[in-house]
């Protein structure tokens, strides 16, 4: 039991909150990020700020009705409390991982975090302050675990192995486990309690520690199995492979109740047929080997990096069963593909327009052709905007197939045409439509 005359004063949740408050006080994480002097002295004064808003030791607890975190015990414990606190800890550790990528790279968030808390606590004092040296110790604690390649499997579903051999799409394995295990690159795992026995997918990856090697590998399955749904092409899912959101197959079953009488009915949706993943096509059909090496690629160029964003939206789009959702998923793939600026651009008629002109182009070798494309898009762009907007729930099924159509024979002339498909940046390829637009006949 505690001597509470000696223990020092606690001040109210009130006074405690406003004394929080008035040391953290709320500017948002992006604006946290965007006001903070860059360099590792920007690193230790967004820290420090974390460390003003800590209390530390025993004999107090902190509020329910504020969120908060409390780690380790006795003299060491650190409490953090109050929304403010999580958000300069988030503008924290973004300017640390923006200082410091090669740290960020081959750790997870997670473990990060952990490190710099264990730093703070370690100061046993809020007045203490944090120094770029500080910052230095816990950057030497990590780079000292110097990158390893770890070998992630995960299952895979919907697919099957006709011949019995493993399969090398890109930087991809698929195998048998555990049949095929050696073979695979994951024999250590017979040594412990591995995986169960089916289809597996295997990719390599670099990192200082398990954790942030699956975040890598997540990465990369979502990208397998988007670019195998655009392979396959099946827009209504009744072939489908998938990592993390296969599409399997299942009853809606519903009842309607009247004064009539009553019903029951099902609907059934979802893969009814397994893909043969060692069959060739896969490997070698327009597109594929470009798709494939743009996966495997350590460091993509623009284009790259454009084209498999538009491969993820499309895959999103062919696994999502409701065509308004669909259809606005294969729009931001043209987007992802064809607009001149990255990120955040409004898309207004100017913009539309100069889509539509480049998917022409890009797809017509006429006139008539050119002129029917253009059209088809604008169109297409106004049922999208419909449906983001609110102004429309429904696009019908023709709608739906013909911008699945456009934007995937954009991905694949982009990736096989002999003018195109060594260009480094969606510029390159608008600079192409300019030259083919104003080439004389």
């Amino acid at each position: 039991m505690p001597n509470l005359a000696h223990e020092p004063r606690i001040p109210s949740d009130k006074t405690r909150r406003k004394t929080l408050s008035s040391r953290c006080s709320p500017r948002g994480i992006g604006a946290l990020v965007a006001q903070s002097r860059k360099g590792k002295t920007g690193v230790a004064e967004a820290i420090d700020t974390v460390l003003k808003c800590a209390r530390f030791g025993e004999g107090f607890e902190p509020s329910e009705a504020e969120a908060y975190e409390t780690l380790g015990v006795g003299a060491g414990r650190i409490v953090l409390e109050g929304h403010e606190t999580f958000d300069k800890i988030d503008a924290a550790l973004a300017l640390f991982a923006r200082e410091f990528p090669d740290a960020a790279a081959n750790y997870s968030a997670k473990t990060i975090r952990a490190r710099i808390m264990d730093s703070l606590r370690a100061k046993g004092d809020a007045a203490a302050g944090y120094s770029t040296g500080d910052v230095d110790a816990v950057v030497a604690g990590l780079r000292a675990q110097a990158p390893v390649v770890w070998t992630v499997l995960h299952p895979v579903f919907g697919g099957i192995l006709i011949n019995g051999q493993v399969v090398t799409l890109g930087p991809f394995k698929v195998f048998e486990w555990p049949t095929h295990a050696a073979t695979a690159g994951a024999q250590r795992l017979l040594t412990v309690a591995g995986p169960r026995p089916g289809l597996h997918v295997a990719v390599d990856v670099a990192a200082s520690e398990s954790a942030r090697a699956y975040e890598l590998a997540r990465i990369q399955f979502r990208r397998f199995e988007n670019i195998m749904r655009f392979l396959i092409g099946n827009v209504h899912a009744e072939a489908d492979v998938g990592v993390y959101d296969f599409r399997r197959w299942e009853i809606d079953q519903h009842y309607t109740v009247s004064t009539l009488g009553a019903a029951s009915s099902g609907t059934a949706s979802g893969a009814r047929r397994q893909v043969p993943l060692d069959d060739p096509s896969f490997a070698t059909q327009a597109g594929a080997p470009w798709l494939w090496q743009a996966a495997a690629a350590t460091s993509c160029s623009d284009l790259q990096r454009r084209v498999l964003s538009a491969v993820d939206w499309i895959g999103k789009g062919l696994r999502d069963n409701d065509p308004a959702r669909s259809l606005v998923q294969f729009m931001f793939a043209l987007e992802a593909l064809l607009q001149a600026q990255a990120g955040g651009v409004t898309i207004t008629s100017s913009v539309m327009a100069q889509l539509a002109e480049a998917s022409a182009f890009i797809l017509g070798r006429t006139l008539a052709r050119r002129l029917e494309i253009e059209r088809l898009v604008k169109h297409l762009y106004g049922r999208r905007s419909a449906v983001a907007h609110g102004g429309a729930s429904a696009v019908s099924e023709i709608d739906r197939l013909d911008a699945l159509w456009i934007v995937r024979d954009v991905v694949v002339t982009i990736t096989t045409d002999a003018g195109l498909s060594g260009l480094q940046s969606a510029k390159e390829v608008l600079d192409w439509v300019q030259r083919t637009k104003y080439s004389a006949p």
